[in-house]
Parts: C-alpha cells; sequence; structure tokens
C-alpha cells in the first residue's frame, strides 16, 4: 500500500500531459502511486501514459471508453491502494514539494480532509486544524468548489461510497468534494504549497447550457448537497452561507436559462419554474443586468406566467 495515490483524469491532454505527470514523478516525497486514466482519448494521451510505466512502476494507467472525467476519477477511485488520495487535473502541474507538504498535516490526530490553497492567491492563514467548517468557504485562497489541491482519507471514501456523479454534466465536482465533508469530523487548511492551476485550458463548460433534464439533475444534486453540508456541518458563518447561497442561485439560473435555451412546453416551464427555490434570488447579492432585475422581481412576486412571457418573448427577440 502506498500512503498517497494521485488520480489523473485524461482526455485529449497530449499539450499539457508530460508537464503534468513530470511533475508528479519529480516529487521528493516518493510514496505515493500514480494512476493515470485515460477516458478515450484521441490523441497521443494513451501512448504518453504508457511511455511511463516503463519507466517508474508507480504508474498505473488505464485506458476507456470515453465516459467523461466522473466515471474516469470514479475509476481511479476504485482502483486506489493509497491510503490518501489527491486528484490533479492533466493540464496543471504541482512543484516538487506538493505531497510532501501535503501529507505532513496528515500526522495530527484525526485529521481526515486536507485543502491547500492553489497558484492563483495566496493563502491569508498559514495552518489551520479546526473542526469549524464555516472556515473551508470564508478562506479566499481556497476553491470550494473543485477537488483538486486537496487531500483525502480514502476509507472516508470507501465507507461512505462516495463516488463522483457520472448523470452530471457540471457541478459533479462540488457534489463530491461536499458529500466528503459532511462525512468527516476535521480538517486542515494550509496555504499555497505548489499547485498550479491551468485557467487558460479551462473548456468553460459552466458557460454552456445543456438540456433541461440535464440541468434539473445538476440543479437537485448540486443543491442537496449544500442543504445537507450546512446542515450535517452546523455552517452558520455570514461568509460562507453568502458564498454557498450564490452556489445554489448559480444551479437556479442554470435551470431557468435552460428552459429557454431549449424547445420546453409552456407547461412544463411554468411548473418547472413553480418547482425550483428561487427565494435565494432576493437574499443574496449577485450581478445582475437590468433585464435580471426585472426577472428576479417577477420570481420573488410569484408572477410564474409573466415571468414566463417575458422570457420567452426576449429569447425570441434575441433569436
Amino acid at each position: 500500500m502506498s500512503a498517497i495515490s494521485v488520480i489523473v483524469p485524461i482526455y485529449n491532454a497530449e499539450k499539457h500531459l508530460q508537464s503534468c505527470i513530470d511533475s508528479i514523478l519529480a516529487q521528493t516525497f516518493t510514496d505515493f502511486e500514480l494512476l493515470l486514466i485515460n477516458d478515450g482519448s484521441k490523441d497521443n494521451s494513451g501512448s504518453i501514459c504508457d511511455e511511463y510505466v516503463i519507466k517508474d512502476n508507480r504508474v498505473r494507467v488505464f485506458h476507456k471508453e470515453n465516459g467523461g472525467v466522473s466515471s474516469a476519477r470514479n475509476l481511479g477511485l476504485d482502483n486506489a491502494i493509497g491510503e490518501w488520495v489527491t486528484f490533479v487535473d492533466s493540464d496543471d502541474w504541482i512543484e516538487y514539494d506538493f505531497l510532501k507538504k501535503l501529507i505532513f498535516y496528515t500526522r495530527h490526530q484525526n485529521v481526515m480532509f486536507i485543502s491547500s490553497g492553489y497558484r492563483v492567491s495566496m493563502c491569508e492563514k498559514n495552518v489551520l486544524i479546526t473542526d469549524d467548517f464555516h472556515l473551508l468557504f470564508s478562506e479566499n485562497s481556497i476553491c470550494y468548489t473543485v477537488p483538486w489541491g486537496k487531500l483525502y482519507k480514502i476509507n472516508i471514501i470507501k465507507k461512505n461510497n462516495i463516488r463522483f456523479n457520472e448523470n452530471m454534466q457540471l457541478g459533479e465536482d462540488t457534489v463530491f468534494l461536499y458529500t466528503f465533508i459532511s462525512c468527516i469530523n476535521t480538517f486542515c487548511i494550509i496555504g499555497d504549497i505548489g499547485y498550479h492551476y491551468n485557467r487558460n485550458s479551462d473548456n468553460s463548460l459552466s458557460k454552456r447550457i445543456f438540456s433541461f433534464e440535464s440541468e434539473m439533475i445538476i440543479y437537485n444534486s448540486g443543491t442537496s448537497a449544500i442543504n445537507q453540508l450546512i446542515l450535517n456541518k452546523k455552517i452558520s458563518g455570514r461568509q460562507a452561507i453568502e458564498r454557498l447561497a450564490l452556489l445554489k442561485v448559480f444551479f437556479t439560473r442554470r435551470v431557468l436559462n435552460s428552459l429557454y435555451y431549449n424547445k420546453i412546453k409552456r407547461k412544463t416551464r411554468i411548473a418547472a419554474i413553480k418547482s425550483i427555490d428561487h427565494s435565494l434570488f432576493s437574499s443574496v447579492t449577485w450581478p445582475q443586468d437590468w433585464k435580471d432585475k426585472i426577472y428576479t422581481w417577477l420570481l420573488t412576486r410569484r408572477c410564474y406566467v409573466c415571468y414566463d412571457f417575458l422570457r420567452s418573448f426576449t429569447s425570441k427577440v434575441n433569436g
């Protein structure tokens, strides 16, 4: 058994893949296994992975049909033999002592989760071991919607059968993370220790609108995970609650937008609008143009028919 299983989901990543893998294999902490999950890549990513198996016996490669990043990460979890697990995206890279610094804080009693900063900003606190979960969502350097840059106790994942939801096209990272956090008692926050996030390679899935059915899965799973997290961990800090509320607003807006980006019957649209929680629109501050302000005003006053008429008319005008 290795101390850490490093899981890298890969799809058409040949441009950055070697830099990513090299940065992991160059770690000063060496007691780890590297699981490269090739998710049906159509470029040379699979061949690159196979080359590393020959070079380093810590590398294990899994080739699978394309099923999305969730299925790739799940395959990694199914085969991980480390005591701890961490995720690295194939277009990111880590500094030579990243794993050493992560594993260092596992020596503290009862720590089951470690969340680090990343290279876009610096952490305001150096090291903090606590059971005050609102801090995970109020520390500015912590990316609280993604699985990477963190270390997870793998027996917690296996005991609670925590997996990435393969039916979600967006937000599955957040649901996995929040489900895990809901199952632990103590965690550790550390500063920026060398995870480099490649923002330029972001595929901007958050800007795409999927089918209404897919968006409802995202909304239901995402808001349920957030609500369960707040309840289980008794999160009450103002900043944490506001950030989590904004995340729910994000999921809600996607559902509403999907009703008018797709061909949905009017009756179904009205029923969907009534079924989702839009009360948050009036309780949190989020960027709005004049149209958003009108839409919000109509929703908060339950003028669903008027809202639907205006959204439909606007959609037709904008083509």
